[in-house]
């Protein structure tokens, strides 16, 4: 039977071994320094946002749905 086949066995867990490692360093080296960015970000942002006045929020809030607007607009 062939999955009892020592032969290929070993080159079988070989690749899956090497398909992993690689695929693994794909994710370390794009999606997480990405997603490590946004959340350190966010935080930077949630400490400036809780410094700043309920005034200065609101004109913040209403520039960026403008820009989201726009943004929004431009891509339909």
């Amino acid at each position: 039977m062939p999955q009892f086949d020592f032969y290929s066995f070993f080159s079988q867990v070989v690749g899956l071994t090497a398909a992993v490692v690689f695929f693994y360093l794909i994710f370390l080296k794009f999606f997480l320094v990405k997603s490590t960015e946004t959340l350190k970000m966010r935080k930077k942002l949630d400490f400036f946002y809780q410094d700043i006045s309920s005034s200065a929020k609101e004109s913040i809030n209403s520039y960026l749905s403008q820009v989201l607007l726009q943004l929004t607009n431009k891509t339909v």
